[in-house]
């Protein structure tokens, strides 16, 4: 008998590939699923960011108010804010963001003669209390 003589053989067998494919489909769907995750997430930040701007524009308009008005001598629980006063409107829809609804509360004497305290939530219709945002300021009564 002679010697043994090995051929070198290049390339992959089927087997190897097969588990190779696995592997790479695995880690893809990962990177799918994590995306997927960063897209709720900038989308939930998204809707929170515009309500917390819309609470501050509205507190803001409350609070520049006379110290004389009379909505601020009377406890109010809560009054739905009027987005726009030639439809009554008392939701806003914005492109991108979505649709909100604002309320806001009045605590006159609030611990202290004439401070009143003004509450300010903004909401997403259906979205309960996770998707609310609540500011409060307060207003010196003159």
């Amino acid at each position: 008998m002679g010697p043994c003589v090995f051929k070198s053989v290049s390339g992959f067998s089927l087997v190897e590939l097969m588990i190779a494919m696995t592997i790479f489909a695995v880690g893809l769907l990962a990177v799918v699923s994590m995306q997927l995750t960063a897209i709720r997430g900038n989308s939930s930040a998204n809707s929170l960011t515009t309500a917390t701007a819309i609470a501050e524009g509205i507190i803001e308009e409350i609070l520049a108010w006379s110290g004389d008005n009379p909505v601020f001598e009377v406890d109010d629980p809560g009054r739905s804010w009027i987005f726009s006063e030639s439809d009554s409107s008392e939701s806003i829809s914005l492109a991108g963001a979505g649709t909100f609804q604002a309320r806001y509360a009045i605590d006159a004497d609030y611990g202290v003669s004439k401070l009143t305290r003004v509450q300010v939530t903004v909401s997403r219709p259906g979205g309960g209390q996770r998707q609310s945002v609540i500011l409060v300021g307060f207003k010196r009564r003159t």
